[in-house]
């Protein structure tokens, strides 16, 4: 496990180091009388899972469609805090397998997730670099299958000018869920059973926000970040999506 993060955390290093030489010659992009951002846009997402509890697997892919809600205080030399808000909903649950019983039954599957980021900004010549420690949780599944997780997470933020109308940055994150739980409950010969698993789980996710100026003062914004979520690198957990969110600062 020590390995794997260890690689991580050098491919996120190197990432920013290309990131901030590409646009070391811009301009900063960042209005320092308007450091409050409101955001609120479509988030829509595809869940490959790959999990089990006890004797019994849960497999499939899924197509999440929901709305996100995210501010920000960014404001160059200073505290930096975000706080970010998911409510998505699939077409289909998970698939349940196993080779004692036989599960039946359709249904929606639901996904949520919080997070709140507390850290600093710094100002570099093209831009801003916000380094952050943060807590949240994810949750989801549907009547029969749900996982909880409650992390803690590190992780940085960054945004570059690249012309006066559209800038660009990474965005990474590292968390980890101590005791993540998933739940499997189902009906067998008139009898309610329910199965649960504890797990560590580490994760981690990273972004590409790109973000156009709609206005000559840089008050409204939309912002385009595709991007990849593990939510447990030693199995798969993983989330493949985009946002396109809408915001104005002041």
């Amino acid at each position: 496990m020590c390995v794997i993060v260890k690689k991580i955390t050098i491919f996120m290093l190197a990432l920013f180091a290309i990131n901030a030489n590409c646009f070391a010659s811009s301009d900063s992009s960042i209005n320092k009388k308007n450091p409050n951002h409101f955001y609120v846009g479509p988030e829509v997402f595809a869940f490959d899972l790959h999990t089990h509890v006890k004797d019994v697997n849960i497999d499939g892919t899924r197509c999440f469609a929901g709305l996100k809600l995210r501010y920000e205080y960014l404001k160059p030399k200073a505290f930096y805090a975000g706080v970010d808000l998911l409510i998505a909903w699939g077409g289909k649950r998970f698939k349940p397998t196993s080779k004692r019983y036989q599960f039946s039954g359709n249904g929606e599957c639901g996904f949520g997730n919080f997070e709140l980021r507390l850290g600093y900004t710094f100002e570099q010549e093209s831009g801003v670099v916000s380094p952050y420690l943060g807590m949240g949780g994810y949750v989801f599944g549907s009547g029969a299958f749900n996982e909880v997780l409650v992390y803690v997470a590190t992780g940085m933020r960054s945004l570059f000018e690249v012309t006066q109308r559209f800038s660009m940055g990474l965005n990474v994150k590292l968390q980890l869920a101590p005791e993540a739980e998933r739940e499997f409950r189902y009906r067998y010969q008139g009898h309610k059973t329910t199965l649960r698993k504890e797990q560590n789980m580490w994760g981690g996710e990273i972004g590409l926000p790109l973000l156009w100026y709609l206005s000559k003062s840089k008050r409204w914004q939309a912002q385009l970040e595709p991007y990849f979520l593990s939510l447990n690198f030693i199995e798969r957990q993983n989330i493949y999506g985009a946002r396109l969110l809408f915001g104005y600062c002041f």
